[in-house]
């Protein structure tokens, strides 16, 4: 819309568009603009719980759908550009990285954001259970292993491993 247009286009910088990205905003050819496409980029599968969920990089939700009859049965609004998963089985959670930032001819897109959702699911949809703001910018990669989160920022070149009984993380070059 109109609105929508005008919203975006308040900011002039590339920073101060992609903070608003939650919003549709998006920095390409040297202006912010909207982006209203919902750009599945990630899918992970609970094949026992009956479950599949896909990350929207543009409108930063985490959707979560039954494999039975792909009805939509959760979202939730992580904001900022939701990229990778990990998935816990056992505790029923997700781990939701970035989208890294890519520097391309006429657009830039990625993340500025340093947070991992810990996001749990239920046959009621998705609760945000656990946000880990870590010191390396941009995390996109990500695995989990039963106890330790691990991703890679590649912007800052480390591996970042978060315990997730503490919350603390260890960052190795």
């Amino acid at each position: 819309s109109t609105e929508d247009v005008d919203e975006c286009t308040q900011y002039e910088n590339p920073s101060d568009c992609q903070l608003n990205s939650a919003q549709g905003c998006m920095w390409m050819s040297g202006e912010c603009m909207t982006h209203n496409s919902e750009t599945p980029h990630y899918i992970v599968v609970d094949d026992d719980a009956g479950y599949w969920f896909v990350t929207s990089i543009m409108t930063g939700y985490v959707l979560q759908y039954s494999i039975l009859n792909n009805e939509l049965i959760g979202k939730i609004k992580v904001g900022d550009q939701p990229a990778l998963m990990a998935i816990n089985k056992t505790q029923k959670r997700l781990y939701v990285s970035r989208m890294m930032q890519m520097a391309m001819p006429s657009m830039d897109m990625g993340s500025i954001s340093n947070d991992i959702h810990s996001i749990e699911y239920s046959e009621n949809g998705l609760t945000l259970s656990e946000k880990y703001s870590i010191l390396s910018p941009n995390p996109h990669a990500i695995d989990f292993d039963g106890r330790y989160i691990y991703t890679v920022s590649n912007s800052s070149d480390q591996i970042v491993k978060i315990d997730t009984f503490d919350g603390t993380a260890t960052y190795t070059p």
